[in-house]
């Protein structure tokens, strides 16, 4: 991948908080009604890749097909209500990096989180209530493959923004889930590749 700059960039309207990801700093859980939880392995640039090895079926469901695996990573000792999470993500095309937030866990579980994912058709803010995803707001724009991208949401109260290379795309109001929760990074749908990240609480 050819990449222009893969920390987020400072300009007039935006500071970065991303920093260069160290993996020891975060935690790998599960997503309830994944399967098991994906890996994570160093890639190239210094960037953080999500294990695309397809889940095979299992004993007790030997003829079930195959599925890949969820790659869910919380930022260890973070959690609050309201928040900046910010991430530099390569996008190759494939797959739907995503920052989490608010994320809610039992077991080492996912069961309940916000996720705002970058895919070929745009940006879309989800939320997933016990293991059920709901499309809270879809951003249709074309994302350019081969470089890298800051992917930033503000968790405030019940205002949730998100934003995209230094921009605002758009504001909406959720109150469906407003305990605090972890933040990370979340890899599905192929291969993606996190540069830098950062959790900020506010």
């Amino acid at each position: 991948m050819t990449v222009a700059a893969l920390g987020c960039a400072t300009t007039a309207e935006h500071v970065p908080i991303a920093e260069t990801i160290d993996l020891s700093s975060f935690r790998v859980i599960g997503e309830l009604g994944s399967g098991p939880p994906g890996k994570w392995l160093k890639g190239a640039n210094g960037a953080v890749v999500n294990d695309t090895t397809r889940t095979a079926p299992s004993d007790s469901a030997p003829d079930a097909p195959e599925a890949p695996s969820v790659s869910l990573a919380l930022l260890d000792g973070f959690r609050a209500r309201d928040m900046v999470v910010e991430a530099s993500v390569g996008f190759t095309g494939l797959g739907a990096p995503s920052v989490v937030f608010r994320v809610q866990e039992q077991d080492g579980v996912a069961v309940s989180m916000y996720a705002v994912a970058l895919h070929r058709g745009g940006v879309n803010l989800w939320l997933m209530e016990e293991g059920r995803w709901y499309c809270l707001h879809r951003r249709e724009l074309p994302v350019a493959p081969g470089m890298a991208h800051c992917l930033r949401v503000t968790g405030e109260r019940d205002r949730i923004t998100v934003g995209l290379d230094g921009g605002i795309l758009f504001e909406v109001r959720g109150t469906s889930l407003m305990e605090s929760g972890g933040a990370g990074i979340c890899g599905r749908e192929g291969q993606c590749m996190f540069y830098a990240f950062g959790a900020k609480a506010l």
